[in-house]
């Protein structure tokens, strides 16, 4: 005699059938709010080759009009000329007070949302304070990557001609040399010259059929990658030798440091180096760090504007997200020290 009415079904199959239909469900739910809130469930860096086209000036720049999602929920977004943020006329419109950003990842603003980056909070303060009676923009052309002399020769071919009225040049101590080469030809003109610079750890990852599977993997990965790092904790170390920074890297910087000024004084631009210090290096000096010390001195008996984030940044961990990119607390921090700076300096427009 069969149970069920005749179905031939027992209560367990029945159960069972339920179960598996309930799991269905949840895992395509799960997939659908996955993919709407996690658009970038494999938490990959912006600096992926999609966003970067060749260029013979300075080997590559951001590609115009691209739009993306990185490290989860970061919205990576450029305009028509490839800088981060919104549409700009390059001939700056009548009665417009424009500030330019040069710089790499760290002005670009790697894993913050666009609105958070320092330079759109300095153009919203600006904008505030103003209250209408000038147009401001803060331009931000940062290239994930770049040193000095590629953001020396961005100044020069492109920044000109949007005739800003500061330059913001961000520098990080490893912008000696271009730490992204994503086309294989930045060592082909860049000074001083470094033969090996190449891209080895980042790849195109290509769009995942199942976000939910993806972003499992990715959480997986990094709980895993955490649990052997927490066993082995770093020691800070000093990234710089003394005696190869001053002999290889310094008197090349010095020249591109005065090319900038030279080239900013020619344009009626005021140019401001944003010296920018790492965590390791926060940690490991007791005092005023080397080479970044050095270089605030030496700017100083040159005559170049600078400001050096040493003190604005130091003894708070949690301004930085890694290694040398800012939180969003940093980001705050800075726009806050950069907008201080300018009033002293009476380069803001009464």
């Amino acid at each position: 005699m069969q149970e069920n009415g005749g179905s031939g079904r027992t209560p367990i199959a029945m159960v069972a059938l339920a179960v598996a239909v309930g799991l269905m469900v949840a895992l395509g739910l799960a997939e659908v709010l996955t993919r709407i809130f996690v658009p970038d469930p494999g938490f990959v860096f912006e600096n992926r080759p999609s966003l970067f086209v060749p260029n013979p000036i300075t080997g590559y720049r951001n590609r115009p009009s691209y739009h993306a999602y990185a490290q989860g929920t970061i919205r990576v977004r450029t305009n028509s000329l490839g800088h981060r943020g919104k549409e700009i006329i390059v001939k700056k419109p009548k009665g417009t007070f424009r500030i330019l950003g040069l710089g790499d990842s760290v002005m670009w603003g790697t894993g913050i949302d666009e609105e958070r980056i320092f330079l759109s909070l300095l153009q919203s303060k600006l904008q505030k304070e103003s209250r209408g009676k000038r147009h401001l923009e803060v331009v931000n052309e940062a290239v994930i990557g770049y040193s000095l002399h590629q953001e020396l020769l961005t100044l020069e071919h492109y920044g000109v001609a949007m005739s800003p009225d500061i330059v913001i040049l961000g520098f990080v101590m490893n912008d000696a040399y271009p730490t992204e080469d994503p086309f294989f030809n930045v060592h082909t003109f860049h000074a001083p010259r470094k033969l090996k610079v190449g891209r080895t750890t980042y790849k195109e990852e290509p769009p995942p059929r199942f976000y939910l599977y993806r972003l499992t993997r990715t959480m997986a990965r990094r709980t895993r990658d955490w649990w052997i790092s927490s066993g082995n904790p770093s020691v800070p170390q000093n990234p710089w030798a003394p005696e190869s920074f001053e002999v290889k890297s310094w008197p090349v910087l010095q020249r591109h440091f005065h090319r900038l000024q030279e080239i900013s004084n020619k344009a009626g631009s005021r140019l401001l180096v944003i010296l920018f210090p790492t965590r390791t290096a926060l940690r490991w000096v007791d005092g005023r760090m080397f080479p970044q010390s050095l270089l605030s001195d030496w700017m100083d008996s040159a005559g170049i504007a600078c400001l050096d984030l040493n003190d604005t940044l130091g003894g708070l961990d949690d301004v930085f997200l890694d290694e040398m990119h800012l939180s969003s607390k940093g980001h705050s921090l800075v726009a806050d020290r950069i907008l201080k700076y300018l009033r002293v300096k009476n380069w803001l427009p009464g």
